[in-house]
């Protein structure tokens, strides 16, 4: 039987929504990432294994940007930090 390779998830989903009214222009982007194989670590210490597969997990990325001027286009662009879907605790 074949090992899914390492690092790489057999399951993912992309989506994106964008919307542009006037000089505004709005991105919203949601990407899934199924689980992943995790290199053997069997023979490490303790304290240095790890589980077999990561666990899964959605990100979630929105933009919003303004342009500016006529002759000259300058843009604003305001990008949100994080935009938390799943609690941290969780993962940890």
């Amino acid at each position: 039987m074949l090992m899914q390779k390492p690092l790489l998830s057999k399951h993912r989903g992309f989506i994106n929504l964008a919307y542009e009214v006037a000089k505004w222009k709005f991105d919203y982007t949601v990407t899934f990432n199924g689980t992943k194989r995790l290199p053997h670590a069997a023979d490490n210490p303790a304290q240095y294994q790890w589980d077999e597969s990561s666990p899964s997990y959605v990100l979630m990325n929105a933009q919003v940007t303004k342009t500016f001027g006529e002759k000259f286009l300058w843009s604003f662009i305001l990008v949100p930090k994080t935009l938390p879907i799943i609690s941290r605790a969780k993962l940890l």
